[in-house]
């Protein structure tokens, strides 16, 4: 089982590993989450959220980046972090 955050409040979403959604226990936000098998994956997806979350877009941007070569679903999921991220910054 693995240990998600949540993007709205940051709050921490349990995800067993046959689901890639979940329900955030803190504010109640539904998310769609990459399959992963790679807990070195999910920890820089973690982190690229944070990063936005705290508005500190140049990490975020960077952790999305190094996730960009990872196979589908991850790295597609990274886009929209990113392109927030890269928005914000200028």
């Amino acid at each position: 089982m693995a240990i998600l955050k949540c993007k709205m409040c940051g709050g921490d979403i349990l995800l067993s590993e046959d689901k890639t959604t979940g329900t955030c226990d803190h504010c109640g936000s539904a998310m769609t989450f990459p399959r992963v098998s790679d807990e070195q994956k999910l920890n820089l997806y973690n982190r690229a959220n944070h990063f936005r979350r705290q508005n500190e877009f140049d990490k975020a941007i960077t952790a999305y980046e190094r996730m960009i070569p990872t196979p589908k679903p991850i790295g597609a999921r990274c886009f929209p972090g990113m392109a927030s991220s890269t928005w914000k910054t200028r």
